[in-house]
């Protein structure tokens, strides 16, 4: 696989071991049948099942999914960045990874060392988190928060490209209708979503068994949740495992007029898994992962700073995610989607 505008050297599917290779795919499309993966990377079904099986076992891959809070009204994503003092790290980074309307956290190089994405129903709920919730805290910190205006690109979209130029057979990836008005789960499909958030490749029998449909009700209302984008499956994949040692968030000041073009710019790199405009001290979020330290100096310097209207950029290094898609990982298990 190679890519003029991503890190992945030339050749690098066909030099992937065989447990890279499960995992990209797996990235691309987690519910992908056996039959399917075994056929992607050239392998037996027998073999590609027990090799999964044992990363999943390592915790280097996970499969799951996340209910799209803004598609099912739950609520939209804030960032908040705490400067937090080392004493007080520990006890801050548990209670935020304890608490169930934390999508993400990740402690980064950098003044604000730690970084919790919120689900919030409203501007309210996120006063009353910052001014009331946190302050009960036993720990030393303050807070910057960025609410999420718009996404453009997602860790989905960015897992697919990782095996656009996949040879052979072309694993079945997913095409998310355009978002809507707002459809909030019901009691079934909160059912097949909390099953498949413990298990994204539970088997369509035993979700019927879970919420006493028929095997083809159930697969169809399934198939009806991720076709409309309501529900993400996602393989929360240990990064090194394809080769990315290096995971960054990057923060970009920008001309008005020139946030558009950026998006776009940003949105084509392969190293960018997500980007999204914010209301804060930045305009734009920018999640990458690039295979050394090297790769981000370039990124910074070859993209970030030949970006027409930049009108000023911050990196961080994600030394460790502790949470990620409402799960909490342990280190140095997945640490990415």
């Amino acid at each position: 696989m190679s890519s003029p505008d991503g890190p992945a050297p030339g050749g690098w599917w066909e030099r992937a071991s065989l447990d890279a290779r499960l995992a990209a795919a797996l990235q691309a499309n987690p519910r992908v049948s056996w039959r399917d993966l075994a056929k992607a990377v050239d392998s037996s079904e027998s073999t590609v099942a027990r090799r999964v099986r044992a990363l999943t076992t390592s915790g280097a891959l996970r499969t799951t999914v996340v209910v799209d809070s803004i598609r099912t009204g739950q609520g939209f994503p804030v960032t908040v960045y705490f400067a937090v003092t080392n004493k007080s790290l520990r006890t801050l980074a548990d209670h935020l990874v304890a608490r169930a309307d934390v999508r993400m956290v990740a402690v980064l190089t950098g003044r604000y060392g730690l970084l919790a994405e919120f689900i919030t129903p409203s501007t309210q709920d996120l006063a009353t988190i910052l001014l009331d919730t946190l302050t009960g805290v036993d720990a030393t910190f303050e807070t910057m928060s960025e609410p999420v205006l718009r996404e453009f690109k997602s860790t989905v979209d960015w897992s697919h490209s990782l095996v656009a130029d996949l040879p052979g057979v072309r694993l079945p990836l997913l095409d998310l209708a355009p978002a809507e008005e707002p459809a909030p789960l019901d009691a079934v499909e909160e059912v097949i979503a909390e099953r498949l958030r413990v298990d994204g490749r539970m088997s369509f029998a035993d979700l019927a068994q879970a919420t006493g449909l028929s095997e083809s009700a159930v697969r169809r209302r399934t198939d009806a949740l991720i076709a409309t984008g309501r529900v993400h499956p996602v393989t929360l994949v240990d990064a090194q495992l394809l080769g990315f040692g290096i995971q960054a968030f990057a923060w970009v000041d920008l001309e008005p007029a020139a946030l558009a073009d950026a998006v776009r710019a940003l949105a084509a790199r392969q190293e960018v898994r997500y980007v999204a405009a914010t209301a804060g001290d930045s305009d734009l979020l920018v999640e990458l992962t690039v295979p050394a330290q090297a790769d981000l100096f370039r990124f910074r310097t070859e993209v970030l700073g030949t970006l027409p209207g930049v009108r000023g950029t911050r990196v961080s290094i994600n030394i460790r995610t502790l949470k990620r898609a409402f799960l909490p990982l342990e280190a140095p298990g997945p640490a990415g989607e």
